[in-house]
């Protein structure tokens, strides 16, 4: 985006997707000394308070979609400057949930110490690092919640381009060397090609735009 501009300059829907890196799903968490340990404890709370970097920030747009989709009120308690600060933030009990991939690196030592909870994971499967959390539709609410690391191209890229890189994106993604590098980095990665990385981004636009009165209501629109 421009500064000051309105609206962004290009179109997701739009974009020629070539390969998904990995689609890492939220898990929903508390800290380990909260007394909310499932979906129903935090369903009778009226409004939660829930940590994010500020309404309308990257990590707004699924925590709403969480919170919509489980039947959860909540507040924002904004400001942090990403996982460095609101992971701690959660454990000081700055506020009530917060979500983030579990399987992450910066999440899974907090786990193991129990400084930290797991309440729902928002995948399609259970998480590794919380194999007793449920999923939502395990739960009786039939969706999940990805932070999507995808590639795509400008729309209008040839069709003989698209393949190229789509080919070369899977054979990278396929090389020794990256995957010793993503086994040492704890980086989480379940590589796809282009047809794979439309699905991933579909199931997210189709939620958005499920919600989108509700989200221009709680955003002034």
């Amino acid at each position: 985006m421009i500064w000051g501009q309105k609206k962004t300059r290009y179109d997701l829907d739009k974009l020629i997707y070539l390969a998904r890196v990995a689609n890492e799903p939220y898990t929903l968490l508390v800290a380990g000394k909260s007394p909310y340990k499932t979906l129903k404890d935090l369903q009778n709370v009226s409004r939660l308070t829930w940590g994010s970097e500020g309404i309308g920030s990257g990590r707004w747009l699924p925590s709403f979609l969480a919170a919509k989709n489980l039947k959860l009120g909540f507040d924002v308690i904004g400001g942090y400057r990403g996982t460095g600060e609101s992971l701690p933030g959660l454990i000081r009990g700055d506020f009530i949930v917060w979500i983030n991939p579990a399987d992450h690196p910066s999440v899974i030592p907090v786990l193991k110490t129990g400084d930290v909870r797991c309440v729902v994971h928002l995948g399609v499967t259970r998480a590794a690092a919380c194999p007793d959390t449920p999923t939502p539709k395990e739960l009786g609410h039939d969706f999940a919640l990805e932070i999507l690391r995808l590639v795509a191209a400008p729309p209008g890229t040839p069709p003989e381009r698209v393949k190229i890189m789509e080919s070369l994106l899977m054979k990278a993604m396929a090389d020794e060397g990256f995957i010793k590098w993503t086994k040492k980095s704890g980086s989480l990665v379940n590589p796809g090609d282009g047809a794979a990385a439309r699905k991933s981004f579909n199931n997210l636009i189709t939620m958005a735009k499920r919600e989108r009165a509700a989200m221009k209501k709680a955003l002034g629109k």
